[in-house]
C-alpha cells in the first residue's frame, strides 16, 4: 500500500514536470516569434516614415468563423504588403509547392507549415475584405521575411526575404503606380480592424 501511494505521487509529480515543461515551450516559441516581429517591424519603420508608407502590426482580422492574424502590413503607393515574419535558425528545407517544409536544428527535425500558404491564407483574407468594401483592385505582395540571421535557406522563392531585402522592395513598391491612395486603403483597414 505504501507502494502505491508514493507511485502515485510520483505519477502526479510528472505530469506537472510535463506541464510546467510543455507551458514553457509554447511561450518560449511565442516569444521568440514575437522577437522576430519586433525585430523586422523597428528595421522598416525608417524607411516606411521616409516613403510615406503605413506600417500596422499583428492585424486581426476575422474569416468566416475563425480569426487570421498577419504580422505586418505595409500600404504603399504600390498597393498592399503582406508579410509573414519566421525568426527560425538552422537549415530549412522543402519546396514551395509542399504543405510542410522542415527545419534542421544541430541535428533536431522538426516539420513546420509552410509560411508561403500560410501568407496566401492572410491574402485571402485581405482580398475578401476590400471586396466587401468595393475596392478590388487593390494589389496585395506576398512576402515571408526571415529575421534571423543564422537560418539557411535551401528553398529559392522570390517572396522569401530577410530584412534588407523587404527594405528594398518598400522602395520599389512605393514608386509603383496604385489606383487607390494610401489614405484610402488605410481607411478600410481601419475599418476591418473595429
Amino acid at each position: 500500500m505504501y507502494i502505491r501511494v508514493l507511485n502515485d505521487e510520483f505519477y502526479i509529480f510528472l505530469l506537472f514536470i510535463f506541464l510546467v515543461l510543455a507551458i514553457k515551450y509554447v511561450t518560449r516559441n511565442k516569444k521568440y516569434g514575437d522577437i522576430g516581429e519586433k525585430l523586422t517591424a523597428k528595421s522598416i519603420k525608417r524607411i516606411c516614415k521616409k516613403k510615406k508608407c503605413i506600417l500596422l502590426k499583428n492585424v486581426r482580422l476575422p474569416l468566416y468563423d475563425t480569426i487570421t492574424e498577419i504580422d505586418l502590413i505595409i500600404i504603399c503607393k504600390g498597393g498592399v504588403i503582406c508579410v509573414e515574419n519566421k525568426h527560425l535558425s538552422g537549415i530549412i528545407n522543402g519546396q514551395t509547392n509542399e504543405k510542410y517544409w522542415y527545419q534542421n536544428k544541430r541535428g533536431i527535425v522538426k516539420k513546420i507549415y509552410n509560411p508561403i500558404y500560410q501568407n496566401e491564407g492572410h491574402i485571402k483574407c485581405l482580398t475578401h475584405h476590400f471586396n466587401k468594401k468595393g475596392l478590388k483592385d487593390v494589389k496585395i505582395y506576398s512576402y515571408i521575411v526571415f529575421s534571423n540571421k543564422n537560418v539557411v535557406l535551401n528553398i529559392v522563392d522570390s517572396r522569401l526575404v530577410t530584412i534588407r531585402d523587404l527594405k528594398n522592395i518598400i522602395k520599389k513598391k512605393y514608386n509603383d503606380k496604385c489606383k487607390l491612395t494610401t489614405k484610402e486603403i488605410f481607411n478600410v483597414i481601419n475599418q476591418i480592424k473595429t
